[in-house]
């Protein structure tokens, strides 16, 4: 699967992107009990990586 990191990139590759928005509906159920300060990161650098292509 991907792998996230806690830095904001904006280098990512549209394919990149969408693979990473893919997984991140299961990432965030896995997440949301064990990590939520990773899932945070995880959601705000989703939400950079749709803007940057919008």
């Amino acid at each position: 699967g991907s792998k996230f990191y806690p830095q904001h990139t904006f280098t990512q590759t549209l394919g990149d992107c969408t693979a990473q928005l893919a997984d991140l509906k299961a990432l965030v159920m896995a997440l949301e009990h064990t990590d939520p300060d990773q899932l945070t990161l995880i959601v705000c650098d989703s939400y950079y990586c749709i803007q940057s292509f919008n």
